[in-house]
């Protein structure tokens, strides 16, 4: 049986210092021999009108490293300033375009895209598809999710855990683009996109850590068998901050997968190029 790919994501927001945290984040990922898919934000102002600089172009060594390690994708938030999640085609296109090129004028190929919130739309997908992206991770099944200002956001229907082509007049559906949808997972120690309330739930600092580690590949193991499923997990670099706890969790769930005969290291490229493989 081919081991069940395992793809850890981060969106990177800036939401702490970037040039503290991503160089341990990296020499741990160095370590293990494990590859991240790192979706790095492009910022504007509140009205989404005048582009303000990227994390790739305020951090150009940290990309670099980051790329020597996985895959540099796109993150951009489309939450607009009336706390919807609509966005006008054009302004979604004006971002994108200006994002990606960011990108790929500095030689990262920017094929994968994570909306900010996890916000995307049929009217996404079309720009991504004419910027040839390979593949949308901007749907996690299932999860509702209550914002500060009362907006509720369901993330994103009940589409299942397993890559899928959207349809068109929806990401949420099963349809036919080239595009392929490959959903965060349901069932991950980020339920709550946290690792403060999700990864330290499971192994618990305080206990003995190694039933625990000894537990955690099988129940993914079986999940994924059942599911046909790879694991996407999301991370953001603010859910480290200065605690190297968080750090000291994240490697015991590295260690786990390297570890495991159950598992491999993935970028979401690498699944979306392995399901097209096999489609063919």
């Amino acid at each position: 049986m081919e081991p069940i790919d395992v793809a850890i994501t981060f969106d990177i927001e800036r939401d702490t210092s970037i040039e503290a945290v991503m160089p341990k984040i990296i020499r741990l990922f160095e370590r293990y021999d494990a590859v991240g898919t790192w979706f790095l934000k492009h910022d504007y102002t509140d009205q989404f009108t005048e582009y303000t600089g990227a994390v790739v172009e305020d951090f150009p060594d940290i990309a670099r490293a980051l790329a020597d390690v996985g895959e540099i994708g796109t993150h951009i938030h489309f939450r607009d300033v009336d706390g919807t999640f609509s966005m006008a085609p054009n302004l979604q296109r004006d971002l994108l375009e200006q994002a990606t090129e960011s990108l790929r004028s500095r030689g990262y190929d920017a094929t994968s895209f994570r909306g900010g919130n996890l916000c995307a739309d049929a009217t996404t997908l079309d720009i991504l598809e004419d910027l040839d992206y390979a593949v949308d991770s901007s749907v996690l099944p299932g999860h509702y999710r209550e914002l500060p200002d009362g907006v509720v956001v369901d993330h994103r229907g009940e589409v299942g855990n397993r890559p899928y082509r959207p349809a068109r007049e929806s990401h949420t559906t099963h349809g036919d683009r080239a595009l392929l949808e490959v959903p965060v997972s349901g069932l991950s120690p980020l339920d709550s996109i946290s690792v403060d309330r999700s990864l330290t739930g499971v192994y618990n600092r305080a206990a003995d850590h190694r039933p625990l580690d000894r537990l955690l590949p099988p129940m993914y193991h079986l999940w994924g068998r059942m599911s046909r499923a790879p694991i996407v997990l999301l991370f953001h670099d603010h859910e480290f901050g200065t605690d190297d706890g968080s750090l000291v969790v994240l490697e015991r769930f590295l260690h786990s997968v390297a570890t495991s005969p159950w598992f491999q290291f993935a970028t979401v490229g690498d699944i979306a190029a392995g399901r097209r493989s096999r489609s063919q």
